[in-house]
């Protein structure tokens, strides 16, 4: 780069500068300077021509490339460790809920984000300001050009501005969104007997849903059936009372005062959880055991020991007398055994065998579990075949033997009779086919779904039996025993009893009845043929047995109860609520639950937990005819085999049945196969006083609930958002990679033959404004250096020691031929210091330019 020549200086210029000198100062020149032999020889003028020479000068600005690297790295650095030390939060105190109430947890988090606040401004300010010079240092380095410019387009100021407030802003993100929040951490659970036990008197609602439905298809027996398709039905939802039908009915009503509502009486409390403990049937392993059929039954298949299954099913043969009064004593077989067990009983001794061991149920002799088993279904086979079939079908009977594992500590094992009524005993057939098949002709059937009413049976004095599930105190297996008394010689007594109740199971017997044809055809006259109509009955006799937990283990909770079983109860899975059920084992009901009396001269004292009352027959005098058919039972499609059904197109109806069969449909009001309301209905017994407990997540993963004094930690938590930290950790990269960029581009242009455009500023503007303004060139990150370009360039001298001593202003005129401005430096002293070395100072330093054409 060509120098630019030195400044040309006029005598009437020297005579200005002579006689505004003081007559004790000289001028001199730092370019060429004598000392003369003789002061008196030299005249003022020709002394001020001779210093007053002016210097070829230049400023140099060098960025101070250690210092911003440094600078730079030491920001990231900061900015970085206090973000990801923060991202996360730091807890500042912990304490627990209870404490402080809400009103002073939320003015301690106020009073801690004013603390947090002053922190922020305290480190976000010095970093603002760093950051605001390292972008300017960015600018002048890769803009130099536009820097350098006698005025600054306003496009480019802008952009600048922009630049510098996005670095900042994405800098200094994470101390504007630094705050105290509360935050909740690891609950340490208390259960309290309040968690164990409800009130009976405590108000929950009922659940909604959809109505039942008594279609062909979807039977009691479905796979995964509702809740809402079973005779539980109104225990979980309101009771539907508005008819679906809209005939118009011409057959007069009854001539009766007698309601035909049917009434459905549950023995347990409605509580809001009942619908999601079981809201479908458990999928349970049953051995369907046909009694006529002498097919091989897979013993391997009995899904539940043959103890539990003897027991089971002698249960049943005994309880059956209780319930279906028409079938035979069995003591009378029982007896029999007893006295070849026993045949030297004396008179007024009594002998005693566990009923199993009577009935010959499991083998006199020890033996492998196959043998024990195959000789069970034997056995229970020839008994139900030896069983008094005066009322019922032999060679439809059946017997059925389910498991359900409920939860890994309760489980409900049942075995279920399976009753045909004979032909005979149902209302008289109207014809009977070639092969002497019973048919009947019926005509009261609902043309929109083909649900026929018949005329119940007479059951003689024993009346109806109601679908009805009752509960019973259940005895050790090996504990329920025949007793045999010899009286006299001639005089014997027996009776069935438990030595030793069980405290933690119970016994559950529930009965179910329907209608089932062969076929069904129907004609357009509105005659209906069924062929083979018949009644069956099913008795499930259940065992619901449950092993107590501690349920402070369970839960990982603090006890705080001292009474009784203290923590340990029962804890159930709701479905869909992400909650469970809980009960103390003090407060389950087993005290309500008695002995089931074998004794003929004994009437039982029975807990009823399901009992649908029916409308009741009425003698047939012409008055009542049309009421013993509304009352009768229904004969429902899904329990027809052949089912042929073509719609009348006009009929007849009584409001009264249509009345009936809505409220009995709707509600489902009957019970055809019982063993998912048996284990149900125990469960929802057996819980009645439970609670519903929320579930919470501890600390590593573990599971607990929400118990009322559950203990909850709670801190203060300083922290920065996840995005807000991303934003700073984007800003500080940026910073670093311009400081980088800095360093590497001036290291870059040393190593070229080209000129830095930083070196050689000569400009007086730009000189004024490189000593003047700092924020566009911060002395802090640049090197401002005077040199003499024909003197020594290796004499560099800190433009911060000079101060503007003189000052021309010169108007910038667009159309005006290009003017070269330069500056000089004049430096005054005493003459006698006229040796001494150049040491510019504040005090003896003046700064002007000239203009030359």
């Amino acid at each position: 780069m060509q120098q630019p020549p030195p400044p040309i200086m006029r005598d009437s210029d020297y005579r200005r500068l002579e006689s505004a000198a003081p007559s004790d100062y000289i001028p001199s020149s730092p370019r060429s300077m004598t000392t003369p032999t003789s002061q008196a020889a030299v005249s003022p003028t020709a002394r001020l021509k001779a210093a007053a020479v002016p210097s070829v000068l230049a400023v140099h600005v060098h960025v101070q490339r250690t210092r911003l690297l440094v600078g730079a790295i030491l920001t990231t650095a900061f900015l970085t460790g206090a973000t990801l030390l923060l991202r996360n939060g730091v807890d500042l105190r912990h304490f627990n809920s209870q404490d402080r109430d809400a009103d002073a947890q939320a003015e301690m988090v106020d009073n801690y984000n004013a603390y947090s606040a002053a922190i922020a401004s305290i480190f976000g300010r010095p970093i603002e300001i760093a950051v605001s010079l390292m972008v300017q240092v960015l600018v002048l380095r890769f803009a130099t050009a536009s820097v350098l410019q006698p005025e600054t387009s306003s496009r480019f100021q802008y952009l600048a501005w922009f630049f510098a407030l996005l670095l900042g802003y994405l800098v200094n993100n994470a101390f504007n969104a630094l705050n105290v929040q509360l935050r909740a951490l690891d609950v340490q659970p208390v259960i309290s007997m309040s968690d164990l036990s409800v009130a009976s008197t405590t108000n929950e609602s009922l659940i909604n849903g959809n109505v039942t439905t008594a279609s062909r298809t979807f039977t009691e027996a479905s796979t995964r059936n509702p809740i809402v398709n079973t005779v539980l039905r109104n225990a979980v939802m309101p009771r539907v009372w508005t008819s679906d039908s809209n005939r118009t009915c011409t057959l007069a009503p009854p001539n009766i005062i007698i309601p035909l509502d049917d009434i459905v009486d549950f023995g347990f409390p409605i509580r809001s959880w009942q619908r999601d403990m079981f809201p479908v049937a458990l999928e349970a392993d049953v051995l369907r055991v046909p009694v006529a059929n002498k097919s091989t039954i897979s013993s391997e298949n009995l899904p539940m020991k043959t103890s539990r299954a003897a027991y089971l099913f002698i249960n049943g043969v005994l309880m059956t007398q209780q319930f279906l009064p028409w079938f035979a004593e069995v003591n009378n077989d029982l007896q029999a055994e007893m006295k070849r067990l026993h045949p030297d009983l004396r008179v007024n001794e009594t002998a005693s065998e566990t009923v199993t061991t009577v009935a010959n149920l499991l083998p006199s002799k020890a033996t492998d579990d196959a043998s024990e088993r195959k000789h069970f279904l034997s056995r229970s086979r020839e008994i139900m075949n030896q069983w008094s079939t005066d009322e019922g079908s032999q060679p439809n009977m059946a017997l059925e033997f389910a498991h359900i594992d409920i939860s890994p500590a309760i489980r409900f094992d049942s075995v279920t009779f399976e009753i045909e009524m004979t032909p005979e005993r149902m209302a008289a057939a109207n014809a009977t086919d070639k092969n002497g098949d019973a048919k009947w002709t019926v005509e009261q059937c609902d043309p929109s779904s083909g649900i026929c009413m018949t005329v119940k049976p007479a059951y003689g004095v024993d009346g109806i039996i109601y679908s009805q599930i009752d509960a019973f105190a259940s005895c050790e297996e090996d504990s329920l025993v025949f007793q045999l008394h010899k009286r006299s010689n001639k005089s014997l007594s027996s009776n069935v009893f438990c030595n030793s109740a069980s405290p933690t199971s119970m016994l559950v017997v529930s009965i179910g009845k329907r209608l089932v044809a062969d076929a069904m055809n129907s004609s357009a006259s509105g005659k209906i043929q069924v062929d083979n109509l018949r009644k069956i009955y099913t008795v499930t006799i259940g065992r619901l047995e449950w092993e107590l937990e501690d349920l402070s283990e369970v839960f990982h909770a603090t006890c705080n109860v001292t009474e009784g079983h203290e923590c340990n109860g029962l804890q159930y899975v709701l479905a869909g609520q992400n909650a469970h059920v809980v009960v103390g084992a003090d407060k389950l009901p087993l005290q309500q639950l008695t002995q089931l009396s074998y004794d003929d001269l004994v009437t039982p004292r029975i807990l009823s937990l399901v009992k649908v009352v029916e409308p009741s027959t009425q003698a047939n005098d012409g008055v009542t005819g049309l009421y013993n058919l509304a009352a009768g039972d229904m004969l429902l499609p899904h329990n027809v085999g052949k089912y042929q059904w073509t719609d009348p197109g006009k009929y007849e109806c009584s409001q009264t049945i249509e009345d009936r069969l809505a409220h009995v449909l709707n509600n489902h009001l009957y019970i055809e196969h019982p063993l998912q309301v048996s284990y149900t209905t125990a469960m929802f017994f057996l819980f009645q006083d439970g609670t519903m407990r929320d579930n919470i997540k501890l600390l590593g993963g573990r599971n607990s609930l929400l118990f009322d004094q559950n203990v909850q930690t709670l801190a203060l938590r300083l922290s920065i958002p996840q995005v807000n930290a991303g934003l700073t950790l984007i800003g500080g990269a940026l910073l670093s990679i311009g400081a980088v960029a800095v360093v590497v581009y001036t290291w870059l242009l040393s190593k070229k033959a080209r000129p830095d455009p930083l070196g050689g500023i000569s400009q007086p503007h730009l000189v004024a404004q490189i000593l003047l303004d700092e924020s566009k060139f911060p002395p802090a990150l640049l090197h401002r250096r005077l040199v003499d370009l024909l003197d020594d360039k290796s004499a560099h001298e800190e433009l911060r020691t000079f101060l503007i001593g003189a000052l021309s202003l010169a108007p910038q005129d667009p159309t005006a031929p290009a003017q070269r401005r330069e500056f000089g430096v004049f430096q005054t002293r005493p003459i006698g210091a006229m040796n001494a070395p150049l040491r510019p100072s504040v005090g003896d330093t003046s700064l002007s330019h000239s203009t030359t054409p």
